[in-house]
């Protein structure tokens, strides 16, 4: 595939240029104004974001607890005084009963919210992922489908680093290998640019997995974890 903007033979099928960077699907070149805005639009989902959480966090917390209360009227004079003591009997099992329930609530609240916790620290699941993925802040780190030992750290909107597991090594565990600086993010996707100075291809999400299609070679990678 002849690309348009530079005349580079490409790989069939390819996305980007491998001399230039060019989009095949928009038609586009990357451009800093376009990464600007990417970067600045993300920002402003997660400021949103953040305000609106707090926001529903405050009214659930300040909603005050309903409770309903009802008595038995005596509807005889000369019945009143025989029931007397069964009725002070009756309100003190009923609050016993009701200091129960406060207790089983509070702790059925407590064991929602660990439960919520470590939910929210699973991302192992694709319905787990955080949209958009690649942000400011957030490291996800992956693993190669075919080769396990084979590891690619994406560390927020500025760099992908590559490496591979030792596992005789009580001192390095992990062996960095390249380093790719990220020149666009969509939020689901990056166009990479080797430290040193050449095209490192394009990486797109799916589900849990991510692809790399670096040069003519495709790799896909599975979601380890996101700290």
């Amino acid at each position: 595939m002849q690309c348009p903007n530079c005349g580079n033979n490409n790989a069939p099928g390819a996305k980007f240029c491998q001399n230039c960077g060019y989009n095949f699907a928009t038609g586009k070149k990357k451009g800093p104004w376009l990464y600007i805005l990417l970067v600045v639009g993300a920002l402003v989902v997660l400021c949103g974001g953040f305000f609106a959480y707090k926001a529903v966090t405050n009214q659930t917390a300040s909603a005050p607890t309903k409770q309903v209360a009802s008595s038995k009227k005596e509807t005889s004079s000369s019945k009143a005084k025989k029931k007397e003591s069964s009725s002070e009997k009756e309100s003190s099992t009923a609050v016993e009963s009701s200091s129960e329930r406060e207790k089983a609530s509070s702790t059925s609240v407590e064991v929602a919210g660990n439960n919520a916790a470590a939910n929210s620290e699973s991302t192992s699941s694709a319905t787990s992922l955080p949209d958009p993925l690649f942000v400011d802040g957030r490291t996800s780190i992956w693993e190669n489908v075919t080769n396990p030992d084979d590891v690619m750290i994406i560390t927020g909107v500025d760099t992908m680093q590559t490496a591979h597991v030792v596992h005789d090594s009580a001192t390095t565990p992990t062996h960095y290998d390249n380093s790719y600086n990220i020149e666009e993010n969509t939020g689901n996707s990056l166009l990479l640019r080797s430290t040193m100075g050449g095209f490192g291809g394009g990486i797109e999400v799916k589900g849990d997995h991510i692809v790399w299609q670096d040069h003519e070679t495709i790799k896909e990678y599975s979601l380890k974890y996101i700290k």
